[in-house]
């Protein structure tokens, strides 16, 4: 027979247990997910378990403990629970202790009323202070968790159709545009004017925007980020060139141009471009010829057949040999401040230039941040003296070379010099990094052949590569970090790095901590661990270099 738990001091007692049980050999902790508990907002740790495939998190709130519980991986930073188990000495919750009177056992029992639909209570398991036994708790747990999801009501109620864009909105935006962008008329009654006019389900105000905005760009060659159906893109490229003649078209296409190489170095999901690169292909190759697309519109009310053009196919788009390079590219002149060739580069590098050094700037103060900015600062500038001499005692070795490229470097520096608080700042950091450690430490081999040479030297001693050096995990740790803040999957082949280890196991191995950083002193933490690491390769390579004189 068993009875109700109804001590105050036991409750909290095995409420207790109840945690070390879910919380043990959790992997991953992301902090201060916010939750809603009977409509106020409470922030608490969400504990991850990747090998059991279930999230546990817990609050005390009013005189109740609450726990809520999912299945697979939390989303976001308010992860959707599964099922909440709430104890309280009032007994008004969902969940309980019950002892067993014959063996003195306590057990989790539920009573087995969710939102929509009630059922007998359920006893979740039994609770243990023995260690080993905790990964029995958390299996019934999980059980309990999958009965609960296919016994809660599923929501079968389909989201409400999105507008569709068809042929006629795209020519009535063309119209509104040419109101908008040469006449009298604002953007949001033009907007306002797309919509009304649209057909049912109607085209969304913000796709009108949108499409308004890239005609803009088409006609100024500007980049746009908002992706077209080819059949809308093509035929505002055949009436800007009715209408305005050649050089407009030829501007249309280079922001076409844009847009994809834009999508192709920056997007995940490259399905993006999958169908708007062959309509640019076809049209540069003089396959598909503008003056077609033209006479056909003005022939018939549709839009052009572009499955009927030789070499239009709207197959997935697959990288280029020549993807890293253009990539590597694109983020430094990013870094710049520019998405192409920036003119104003040099002036921006002298004007950095002629600025004070900042670690004589920083105050000595009992303000932690400014202690912590000293302290950076000072590591900061024990890096750069140490690639200064890396320099010098390169031109002295054999090779007679400087290991770190001199072009360019006062710019990346300054942006590894500042302390990083958000996500942002971290991601310009590692970036930044990556680039003084890998392209500004090579060259493209001439001699290169498929499959057999590497596609770039480096200045680098062979020492450096070998595996157990501290210069080859740095580096091995800066492209994991990159790879996870950049969302880049492109393959590393000019020299093949270790791929065992995962985001989480860098961030482990760098602050000796296991999370994900969230805040600003998560990635302050981050940034810190890196830089000593990278000071610590950068000790080791100047020995290397020595050792070559």
């Amino acid at each position: 027979m068993y009875i109700t738990i109804e001590n105050e001091q036991e409750i909290r007692k095995f409420q207790k247990i109840f945690e070390e049980n879910l919380i043990y050999d959790t992997e991953i902790i992301i902090r201060n997910c916010d939750f809603s508990i009977d409509k106020e907002k409470v922030k608490a740790d969400v504990y991850w378990s990747l090998k059991n495939g279930f999230w546990y998190a817990t609050a005390v709130l009013n005189g109740r403990y609450w726990n809520a519980l999912g299945l697979g991986k939390p989303v976001g930073k308010r992860p959707k629970e599964e099922c909440q188990i709430c104890f309280s000495i009032k007994g008004n919750t969902a969940g309980s202790f019950i002892k067993d009177e014959s063996t003195g056992k306590v057990n989790v029992k539920h009573s087995g009323k969710f939102r929509g639909v009630k059922i007998e209570p359920i006893i979740v398991g039994e609770l243990t202070s023995n260690k080993n036994n905790y990964f029995y708790f958390q299996r019934k747990i999980i059980e309990f968790l999958e009965k609960v999801k296919s016994i809660k009501p599923k929501n079968d109620n389909k989201k409400p159709k999105r507008g569709i864009i068809d042929f006629n909105d795209v020519k009535n935006t063309y119209y509104i545009w040419k109101e908008v962008y040469f006449n009298d008329m604002k953007k949001i009654d033009g907007v306002k004017e797309i919509y009304n006019h649209s057909t049912n389900p109607k085209m969304s105000k913000g796709s009108a925007s949108d499409y308004l905005y890239d005609l803009e760009c088409f006609y100024e060659n500007k980049l746009y980020c908002r992706t077209q159906k080819p059949e809308d893109t093509v035929y505002f490229l055949s009436q800007l060139y009715k209408e305005y003649g050649d050089k407009i078209y030829q501007n249309a296409l280079s922001a076409l141009e844009k847009h994809v190489f834009y999508y192709k170095n920056r997007s995940k999901n490259i399905a993006n471009t999958s169908s708007v690169e062959p309509l640019l292909n076809v049209l540069k190759e003089g396959k598909l010829k503008i003056t077609e697309v033209c006479q056909h519109h003005d022939n018939l009310d549709g839009y052009f057949p572009l499955d009927n053009i030789k070499g239009f196919s709207k197959t997935e788009y697959k990288r280029p040999p020549s993807f890293k390079k253009e990539r590597l590219q694109f983020e430094t002149n990013n870094l710049q401040g520019s998405l192409t060739n920036n003119k104003q580069t040099k002036a921006t590098l002298i004007k950095k230039s002629q600025k004070p050094d900042k670690s004589t700037s920083f105050p000595t103060s009992s303000n932690p941040n400014d202690l912590y900015s000293l302290e950076y600062s000072e590591l900061f500038q024990q890096i750069k003296k140490l690639i200064t001499k890396i320099n010098e005692h390169g031109k002295k070795g054999k090779r007679k070379i400087s290991i770190f490229k001199e072009t360019g470097m006062l710019g990346l520096l300054d942006d590894i010099e500042k302390l990083c608080i958000t996500r942002e700042s971290f991601k310009s950091f590692i970036s930044s990094l990556y680039i003084l450690y890998r392209e500004k430490t090579r060259c493209k081999n001439n001699n290169y052949r498929a499959n057999s040479d590497h596609y770039y030297i480096y200045s680098f001693p062979d020492k450096f590569w070998e595996k157990d050096r501290i210069t080859k995990c740095s580096m091995d740790n800066i492209i994991i970090l990159r790879t996870e803040y950049l969302h880049s999957d492109e393959e590393d082949t000019d020299r093949k790095t270790e791929k065992k280890k995962s985001f989480i196991d860098v961030v482990e191995e760098i602050t000796g901590k296991r999370y994900i950083p969230e805040s600003a002193e998560d990635f302050r933490e981050l940034q810190a661990g890196v830089m000593n690491q990278f000071r610590d390769a950068m000790e080791e390579l100047l020995n290397m270099v020595k050792d070559d004189l």
